[in-house]
């Protein structure tokens, strides 16, 4: 292989894996990460139109089956649709809860459920 291939190839490789990260991941995969953290899923995945392409709520209960933890991860079409989505919803967040932008998806929940999640 010549220096050119491998230059190529590497290129490539790299590309691939920038498009994968920026992309992020699925809502199956949200709910696969976040059982491994001990939430459950609240309700089912709603695939929503326009500039939301999905959102899902997870929860985490202590011993007597009170929610303790909660948050719910909006994944927006595009960058763009997640800041406009993050302005609009920021001013209504109240004490309890917290909103974090990180890339197209959105997060809105309890401090350590959100931090969980990112």
């Amino acid at each position: 292989m010549s220096k050119k291939d491998f230059k190529i190839i590497f290129a490539i490789a790299l590309i691939s894996m920038l498009l994968f990260a920026f992309a992020g991941c699925t809502a199956v995969d949200e709910v696969t990460k976040m059982k491994g953290k001990g939430y459950q899923q609240d309700g089912s995945i709603d695939y929503m139109h326009d500039y939301m392409a999905w959102k899902v709520t997870f929860v985490k209960k202590d011993s007597e089956g009170k929610i303790v933890e909660k948050v719910t991860i909006y994944k927006c079409t595009s960058m763009s649709a997640a800041s406009t989505f993050y302005d609009f919803h920021k001013s209504s967040i109240n004490e309890n809860h917290v909103i974090q932008k990180n890339f197209d998806k959105v997060y809105i929940g309890t401090k350590n459920a959100v931090k969980d999640a990112v």
